[in-house]
């Protein structure tokens, strides 16, 4: 995935398509994605006259249409964003069925949705017209080096132990670990590593966990989960004899 999206980064900077399509449940990468072809795309002084941003059914499929075909103000290209195209009803998509087949060269439309139906017509059409990309949920083992990845491109260092301690906190959204990861950098002011127990003070999704799960950490010699498991429940006010009591 991280290297699915380098390469786009890299081959936008040599040439852009007309038409995107990026489609998938993993907001933070689409993001990320757009956010490339804005920085491509638009310059901060031309921004304001030539971004539009649609939803779904929300603006008449034909003023999406008009905006497309308009050409850029004081500006090379014009970018045209439209999000949620999933709730796009088929009588929808043919008053963009021509402009899709001969697009306009100094428009760059991107098409965004949770999810395409590839038996559709439309999305047939778009998937051998338009650059099309798919981001789809992280996998458990996908999770830790994409934190990885973020941490280094904060400059600073994570525990191995904080980075499965952050993925049990937080789970496989790279946007909720991307927010969660930027608190931690800002935490550790000076320090160039985040630990466990900068995870424990600062992250707040904090799972609801038992003393059950605490034992069954200490068996299964998962340390991250055993901590979190344990301040968990001193936090909650848990007295210490009792909780060594029933882990015994």
């Amino acid at each position: 995935m991280e290297f699915q999206l380098t390469e786009f980064q890299n081959k936008i900077q040599s040439s852009l398509s007309s038409i995107y399509l990026f489609y998938g449940e993993e907001d933070y990468l689409v993001s990320v994605a757009l956010g490339a072809i804005e920085n491509q795309v638009l310059t901060p002084e031309a921004r304001d006259f030539n971004y539009d941003v649609f939803y779904g059914r929300e603006t008449p499929v034909s003023q999406i249409l008009d905006v497309s075909e308009t050409l850029p103000m004081m500006s090379t290209n014009r970018l045209v964003v439209v999000k949620n195209v999933d709730k796009w009803k088929e009588e929808d998509w043919k008053i963009f069925e021509n402009y899709i087949q001969d697009p306009l060269d100094s428009t760059v439309l991107v098409f965004l949705a949770k999810a395409v139906d590839r038996r559709k017509k439309i999305y047939k059409t778009l998937l051998s017209q338009a650059e099309c990309l798919e981001f789809k949920k992280l996998y458990d083992n996908q999770v830790p080096q994409w934190i990885s990845y973020m941490v280094n491109k904060m400059e600073v260092g994570i525990e191995k132990e904080a980075v499965t301690l952050l993925h049990q906190l937080v789970g496989n959204s790279l946007a909720e670990l991307q927010s969660e990861l930027t608190k931690l950098s800002q935490f550790i002011g000076g320090r160039k590593k985040i630990s466990i127990k900068d995870i424990i003070e600062v992250v707040s999704k904090i799972k609801v966990q038992s003393v059950f799960d605490l034992s069954r950490a200490i068996g299964e010699s998962d340390k991250a989960k055993a901590l979190l498991c344990l301040s968990h429940l001193l936090a909650h006010g848990q007295n210490t004899v009792g909780i060594l009591a029933l882990v015994s």
